[in-house]
């Protein structure tokens, strides 16, 4: 492990961790001020409950076809670090180059790429090119996901042709009690494969009784190369992380929610060209950047449904 790599995270995390332990002391202090907004829908049905595989809320016992859903109890539990964690118990599901991040790509029943669509808070991403990865994403941010393995065209269109990846992230609301005004999340973790320390701060409030916001700072760097077992490592499989994640939710009215969000995520390290090499030929210092802003609008009146 290298000091300075080492040392770089602690004072990284650091700042972010003493930085919201500031703010969480505030909200201590005001937390009674405001009623919560109360959530449509209860979180233990929200576990038996799926939305893409008919983009209509239906149980998953009731559902047409195959579709499965990952909780947030269940991604608190695996703890995943990357693409290959979050669907790695999932039949039928694997993921590309599961060593660097840089080239994984969900496959759902043998198809990939193109023909498989990826979707982050009803988001699709499209990108596609050659070796490298499809998704970039902190999975910590994670809530929920859900699967429909098989043809999803006549909803989603062509990308859907072999299934679809639904993945959605955390709302201010889920770190913020119902009659409190602000919430923190902090994680920290180590994975020995390949020496990677993490660190994610979360840190969500709220303002009166229709403005939330979220705003969120992860960061994984690893030491070594990853190691497969019998003293053998993928050779420049190391890879450094930062992300964030900004959330402003704003009710409008009891039935009219907007939602503001912009995701960043930057993976940087040396690797071969075609990512999915175990060699060395073509080595080039990459640095892979995603970003995604989403404005959304929904009205749901429960008498008019």
């Amino acid at each position: 492990m290298q000091k300075a790599g080492f040392m770089k995270f602690l004072v990284r995390s650091g700042l972010v961790a003493l930085l919201c332990t500031s703010f969480q002391v505030y909200s201590q202090q005001e937390s009674k001020t405001d009623q919560g907004i109360q959530a449509q829908v209860s979180e233990e049905n929200d576990d038996d409950i799926t939305v893409s595989a008919t983009r209509t809320r239906r149980q998953v016992s009731t559902t047409p076809g195959e579709v499965s859903v990952v909780t947030k109890e269940e991604l608190r539990e695996v703890q995943p670090a990357d693409l290959q964690d979050i669907v790695r118990y999932e039949p039928n599901v694997e993921v590309t180059n599961q060593t660097r991040g840089v080239g994984q790509k969900p496959i759902i029943r043998g198809l990939s790429g193109s023909r498989v669509l990826v979707n982050v808070d009803e988001t699709r991403i499209t990108f596609d090119s050659g070796h490298k990865g499809q998704l970039f994403l902190e999975p910590a941010w994670l809530k929920r996901a859900e699967v429909i393995r098989g043809p999803g065209s006549a909803l989603y269109g062509s990308n859907a042709l072999g299934g679809v990846l639904s993945l959605e992230t955390l709302d201010p609301a889920d770190l913020i009690a119902p009659d409190g005004t602000f919430g923190l999340a902090q994680s920290i973790g180590f994975q020995g494969i390949n020496d990677q320390l993490s660190s994610v701060t979360t840190f969500a409030g709220r303002v009166g009784e229709s403005f939330e916001y979220l705003v969120g700072y992860g960061l994984r760097d690893a030491h070594t190369n990853y190691d497969i077992g019998g003293d053998t490592a993928i050779p420049f499989s190391e890879e450094d992380s930062d992300s964030f994640l900004v959330k402003a939710v704003w009710w409008a009215t009891d039935y009219d929610r907007f939602e503001l969000s912009m995701q960043r995520y930057t993976l940087t390290g040396d690797t071969p060209t075609n990512t999915a090499e175990t060699g060395t030929s073509g080595l080039v210092d990459r640095m892979t950047m995603q970003d995604q802003f989403r404005l959304q609008y929904e009205h749901e009146n429960p008498d008019n449904p």
